[in-house]
């Protein structure tokens, strides 16, 4: 729900597209949005593919949207990471179409297969026999220090935390070629479009020290852009910014 507010400013944070797309489509909520849109609220995307959903969705002036990144938190640096960590977001399909390769290969490394995900995608993978560890999004913290390489799996209709806190990490990570994904992860993280693909990249990010050693560097280097701090200096500006707008 939006505050039914006329009086002071109003910033309404879109952290998830889904509503937005095909059929899970929420067309009271896009409605209500809009109607909050309407009195002059100011709409936060977490990046530039985002914002230019919710303003076509929306209907909205490019001006009511404005671009800022959610703050990732530090994480520990993982050192010693032997598994391959999977992070499943509205993919739970496609991950366990993709998952008998993926025991392959981690079979052929001596590794284990580890799926950080939500409670009904857990359960689905419980139920399918495979062979794979479940890890609670809670307890994403200890799966990402245990992580060789992470393969972030999302439908790209959020931001992809995980995805930064592993680069952060240290952690050498892969992730779908979706708009958002290209924006934020590019240069930094392998992304892939077929299955094919995150198999090929997998063999190479995990043997070749050369590469991981500039994706580490590179990943690091991204992750800063997400620190806590530089996202609070970045509501800071932005809250000023509005505030000064609805006084003027």
């Amino acid at each position: 729900m939006t505050p039914p507010t006329r009086k002071v400013p109003l910033i309404i944070s879109v952290d998830d597209l889904r509503p937005f797309r095909g059929e899970s489509r929420a067309y009271q909520r896009i409605k209500q949005l809009q109607r909050a849109a309407s009195t002059g609220a100011v709409f936060v995307a977490s990046s530039r593919t985002a914002s230019h959903e919710v303003q076509q969705v929306l209907s909205l002036p490019r001006h009511q949207v404005v671009v800022v990144p959610p703050a990732v938190p530090i994480v520990d640096q993982s050192v010693d990471g032997a598994n391959l960590v999977v992070n499943v977001t509205g993919l739970d399909q496609p991950f366990l179409q993709l998952a008998p390769d993926l025991l392959a290969f981690v079979a052929s490394v001596g590794a284990e297969l580890v799926a950080v995900t939500s409670a009904a995608v857990a359960q689905l993978i419980r139920s399918s026999g495979l062979s794979i560890r479940v890890v609670a999004r809670r307890d994403a913290r200890s799966a990402l220090r245990e992580a060789r390489v992470v393969l972030h799996m999302s439908d790209g209709a959020r931001f992809p935390s995980f995805a930064i806190a592993a680069l952060a990490a240290g952690v050498p990570t892969l992730a779908r070629a979706t708009s958002i994904n290209r924006e934020l992860l590019s240069g930094a993280a392998t992304l892939v479009s077929t299955d094919e693909e995150v198999l090929a990249a997998l063999g190479e990010v995990w043997a070749n020290e050369s590469r991981r050693a500039i994706m580490v560097a590179a990943g690091h280097a991204r992750a800063f852009d997400y620190e806590p701090a530089t996202a609070a200096r970045a509501y800071v500006t932005l809250y000023r910014d509005v505030v000064r707008g609805w006084r003027a």
